[in-house]
């Protein structure tokens, strides 16, 4: 049960928000407690995961790899968990927000989003990772395109045309997955290429999927659509975008890297080299804005860059530096957009630097929680970000990639320069229209006060728990580098034999949910 609830609970919310429609308060307590659940149902998750590892559900009791199978390890637990909470922190920053004309659509797409995400976290097989990228494409064009403006119509455009690439390279990429090894099962792909000799088929598969799930993560060259869109939503979807929507394509790379191609792939080496680009090119292109929401869609990118290099290096290590890395980043990102919405909603109602200044005296709230998170995604210690940026160059140096090191110490130097440019421009300098007005005190909705407040206090929990934290990573991703138990897990039955590839006769599972159920022959 616990591993169906963060698909539920969304898709739920999602249709008692449409008969709601002509009730936004009502819609927003249904927010507020659907959100709620999901974030608890999240919890849940993640303690039975850290009682039995991999847990699986088949749905209509049919075995893999034909039936449809759910399977939740530590890695999908944590980020059920990281996606329910910022699920919930978007739900509290909506409630003071008056935006009745729109209200209806923003709450049920944004619960369709949820589902999305929860289901293209917990899915076993690759078509049906396809559908949930398809639900969260359309509940993201959705929400980019509110409200009608010209420049959200544009952008929104763009994002939806090359995503719809994406989704077609995707779709074309199974079908020769299929026709090459007969299965989309993702277990069972990892099986069937552990066994295949054949290393040209490896090769076509591993840059087939790197270039429909990069595409969605926004790595190099694939990422034009991420700046251009995500400033143009409101704040607070944007926030959520920067979340939730990059991580789903970052997770399919760590499931396609680290579980189903073999280790050290010849396409582990060329997404190494794609991540380093990916990192310079979305700070270099941070460093050359100033509207705020721009620096920080590009620094989206560079960031993207940190957490597919461990993921491309491989090993328990690198893989649980990503996640930190990855956990961090959301927490860190989310906020600074959040912040930045409201530095929007200011007097002077931009978030252009050069019309800015000022907030140091008018705002000691976001003074505070602008450095916080600011710095923590600069990885000054000791936040979070130092950790995340340490563990990611740590295990670089250890496997020898000296150099994506460098790049990568830079990179995070020059990430301090975007930070403290904001600061200098919006908070320090004087504000350029203090000589026509008085300067105003900045007025900060208690939705959103809690909001920026709460996610601030994660970020600094990142750093006061760090170890447990870590041990809990390093056990997932010792967890899922352990294929022969995760082939038990999804494989009920004795399905699969050691050394064949030959597919298995479909069989109906004894029941749906199951916990490590089965053992190989």
């Amino acid at each position: 049960m616990a591993i169906v609830l963060p698909l539920l609970i969304p898709l739920l919310s999602a249709i008692f928000s449409l008969l709601l429609w002509h009730s936004p308060k009502s819609q927003r307590a249904l927010a507020l407690i659907g959100s709620l659940s999901h974030l608890l149902s999240g919890i849940w998750l993640l303690k039975l995961v850290n009682e039995t590892p991999i847990i699986t559900y088949a749905m209509g009791n049919w075995s893999a790899p034909y039936g449809i199978v759910f399977i939740a390890d530590g890695i999908s637990a944590w980020l059920i968990l990281l996606s329910g909470f910022m699920y919930f922190v978007s739900q509290l920053s909506q409630v003071t927000l008056k935006k009745a004309d729109k209200s209806f659509a923003e709450a049920t797409f944004i619960h369709f989003l949820i589902f999305g995400v929860s289901g293209a976290f917990l899915t076993g097989d690759l078509f049906n990772l396809y559908v949930w990228f398809e639900v969260l494409l359309v509940s993201s064009f959705v929400l980019m395109t509110l409200g009608g403006k010209p420049a959200q119509i544009r952008a929104g455009l763009k994002y939806m045309a090359l995503n719809l690439i994406g989704s077609t390279l995707f779709l074309s990429a199974l079908g020769l997955i299929y026709g090459w090894l007969g299965t989309l099962n993702m277990a069972h792909i990892a099986y069937r290429l552990s066994h295949v000799n054949d290393g040209s088929v490896v090769l076509a598969i591993g840059l087939l999927l790197t270039v429909a799930f990069g595409l969605k993560a926004a790595i190099f060259p694939l990422f034009g659509w991420l700046p251009e869109s995500y400033p143009s939503a409101d704040p607070e979807i944007t926030a959520l975008f920067s979340a939730l929507l990059t991580k789903v394509g970052v997770y399919a790379l760590l499931r396609l890297y680290a579980f189903m191609l073999p280790p050290n792939s010849l396409a582990a080496e060329l997404l190494i080299g794609l991540s380093v680009i990916t990192m310079v090119v979305g700070v270099l292109g941070a460093a050359s804005q100033y509207s705020i929401r721009k620096i920080l869609s590009f620094h989206i990118v560079s960031q993207i860059g940190y957490i597919t290099l461990a993921i491309a290096i491989g090993g328990a290590q690198a893989l649980s530096a990503a996640m930190f890395y990855l956990i961090h980043n959301v927490l860190a990102k989310a906020n600074l957009f959040l912040i930045g919405g409201e530095i929007e909603r200011g007097p002077e109602k931009t978030d252009e630097l050069k019309s800015l200044g000022g907030l140091y005296g008018k705002s000691t709230f976001l003074t505070v929680t602008f450095l916080i998170s600011a710095f923590s995604l600069a990885g000054i210690p000791p936040l979070s970000g130092f950790f995340a940026k340490y563990s990611v160059i740590a295990s670089a140096i250890k496997l020898n990639y000296f150099w994506s090191a460098v790049v990568a110490a830079i990179v995070g130097i020059l990430t301090l320069f975007s930070m403290i440019k904001i600061w200098n421009e919006a908070f320090w300098k004087e504000n350029p229209a203090a000589g026509v007005h008085s300067p105003q005190k900045e007025k900060i909705l208690w939705g959103n006060k809690v909001s920026i407040t709460v996610v601030c206090l994660a970020t600094l929990s990142l750093t006061i728990w760090y170890q447990p934290m870590k041990s809990s990573l390093d056990k997932a991703a010792n967890k899922l580098l352990d294929r022969e138990s995760y082939y038990e897990a999804v494989f009920s039955h004795g399905l699969l034999k050691a050394n064949s590839t030959e597919m298995p006769t479909p069989q109906p599972a004894e029941d749906g949910p199951s916990e490590e159920r089965g053992k190989l022959q």
